[in-house]
């Protein structure tokens, strides 16, 4: 599967529209991701930034590669695995003497993803709202319509 594709599994999984995906890539406008998609620009560190920033559960391995799980489990994603050579078990994070975060309880993370889904949320909450006044007042409009339809059938 291609990074692509792999992008939009996440977009799918968080259900963002793709202006909101876009934003949270760090990308300007909707139309520097379709660029993406259409291959006519590539992934970039501000992207991958911006996933991880999003949600540190983001397996960037596999965004990158396709090997591995697109998520974390919430253990790993504060202590990745580092691969250099042969050692495959060196881990950084709060077990780490040289963490900056070594002082932070280990929930203020999880605290900050939950609060940072429930933002998204909002903002799905938000949209479908919207939408849905749309839909309500086309659904008047058309019952309107009627009215005055079967008035002039008469």
């Amino acid at each position: 599967m291609p990074e692509t594709e792999r992008l939009e599994e996440i977009r799918a999984f968080f259900k963002f529209n793709k202006k909101t995906f876009t934003e949270i890539l760090g990308n300007s406008t909707p139309q520097s991701y379709t660029n993406f998609l259409n291959g006519s620009s590539g992934l970039s560190l501000r992207m991958i930034r911006g996933l991880k920033g999003y949600d540190p559960r983001i397996n960037i391995d596999w965004v990158l590669t396709g090997q591995g799980q697109m998520l974390l489990s919430n253990d790993n994603s504060n202590d990745q695995k580092i691969i250099h050579g042969d050692v495959t078990n060196a881990q950084i994070g709060h077990n780490n003497e040289f963490n900056n975060n070594s002082n932070i309880n280990p929930n203020t993370k999880e605290i900050e993803y939950l609060k940072k889904e429930i933002e998204h949320l909002k903002v799905v909450l938000e949209e479908k709202d919207e939408r849905l006044k749309d839909r309500e007042g086309r659904l008047k409009d058309k019952d309107r319509l009627i009215s005055m339809l079967e008035k002039n059938q008469k």
